[in-house]
């Protein structure tokens, strides 16, 4: 019950917000959502390697904006903070969740949290550091989960392919319109879903008015859908 419990005391005082790894785009979009909102309040922005730097120096649009400085992890302290967005890519807050205090909710961008099954985790994607956490998890597909949501510490955000595919198709199962077995799924995905280290293959130059088709049959999306599908 604990982020329903921080969502009804928002009357009194502003939410006060973390965000790990606001140099990202997935940090930048977390950072301009929330700063449209009125309830919430933007206290720490961590990152290892943008540590000392203005967010502004990162993206230029953010320079009028009264934003902390962002810190090192080992730097800052959670004592304060109601909620944090862990905007890293996979395989990083999973070995340090145990060092947000109990008290804070927490919710991940990344795939860390997103597959309950270790074994099934460790096949797509690496080894995972803190296993025993994956089940307390609550996969963060609002149209579908949204009391689970309201009653959770931790919520994994999912997926870009599973969110544009499970929405559509999780009512038609639902409601036995559709079978398991008659699924094929088309998607397209734009070049920013990789993030934004630099790789030649994923330069809008190397791609411009092109397509290039990856994961075919084994794209590691596909367990966090069936996962879903089948629950």
């Amino acid at each position: 019950m604990i982020l329903k419990k921080k969502l009804k005391s928002v009357d009194k005082a502003d939410l006060k917000i973390a965000i790990i790894g606001p140099s990202g785009y997935t940090g930048y979009e977390i950072i301009r959502i929330l700063l449209k909102h009125p309830k919430v309040k933007i206290k720490l922005l961590i990152g290892n390697k943008s540590e000392g730097k203005h967010i502004s120096e990162i993206f230029s649009s953010l320079s009028q904006i009264d934003l902390p400085i962002i810190k090192s992890l080992k730097a800052v302290n959670f004592s304060n903070i109601d909620i944090v967005f862990s905007c890293m890519p996979s395989g990083n807050l999973d070995s340090i969740i145990h060092l947000i205090p109990k008290d804070v909710v927490v919710i991940d961008l990344s795939a860390d949290f997103r597959i309950k099954d270790v074994k099934l985790f460790e096949k797509y994607y690496t080894k995972h550091q803190n296993p025993m956490y994956l089940k307390k998890f609550t996969y963060g597909l609002t149209e579908f989960n949204r009391n689970k949501i309201k009653k959770s510490r931790f919520i994994a955000c999912p997926g870009c392919y599973p969110t544009s595919i499970l929405i559509p198709i999780l009512p038609l199962i639902k409601k036995n319109i559709i079978s398991n077995n008659d699924i094929i799924v088309d998607s397209k995905s734009g070049l920013s879903g990789a993030g934004r280290n630099t790789k030649q293959d994923l330069l809008f130059s190397e791609n411009y008015n092109s397509f290039k088709a990856y994961g075919g049959g084994d794209h590691r999306h596909i367990p966090e859908i069936e996962s879903c599908i089948y629950d």
